[in-house]
């Protein structure tokens, strides 16, 4: 069954991130597939009753160049496995940017972790994946994170 030639890999660098990246790295070399290994960061602001606090461009660096690395660690690791693999680090809302490079890139599934939130903490925060689910053009894969149980 060969129909998975390009997976799209969104992290955050946690935990259940790494367990997707393996999962999407096996699944890969299985089918002969490569990864598009992708992180989304926004640009933190912090409002104040006196005005807001908008990141400096120093701050981006800082930010851009530390997702950059944990990247490149991954992307590495991937590449050591025996998959090709490219790297991106985008700027932007999460799941708009990845169902963005699921299409641009030319990808036909998402690999993804969840965070298991779930009840108040789900409503309240909402779920990237669950996003991703409804917004993707082409099929996801969630790996739900070992329960605390």
């Amino acid at each position: 069954m060969g129909f998975t030639k390009k997976i799209l890999v969104p992290t955050d660098f946690s935990e259940g991130s790494g367990k997707a990246v393996h999962f999407a790295t096996a699944i890969a070399l299985e089918h002969g597939a490569s990864i598009e290994l992708m992180h989304a960061f926004e640009i933190p602001s912090v409002a104040f009753l006196e005005g807001s606090m908008i990141a400096t461009p120093a701050m981006v660096a800082d930010i851009s160049g530390l997702a950059q690395k944990q990247l490149d660690v991954a992307a590495d690791q991937i590449r050591e496995a025996g998959v090709e693999v490219s790297a991106h680090l985008l700027q932007g809302v999460a799941y708009t940017e990845i169902t963005r490079a699921a299409q641009d890139l030319g990808c036909d599934l998402v690999v993804m972790s969840t965070h298991g939130r779930t009840g108040l903490r789900h409503a309240l925060i909402g779920s990237v994946a669950e996003r991703v689910v409804r917004t993707a053009p082409i099929p996801v894969l969630t790996l739900r994170p070992p329960s605390d149980d």
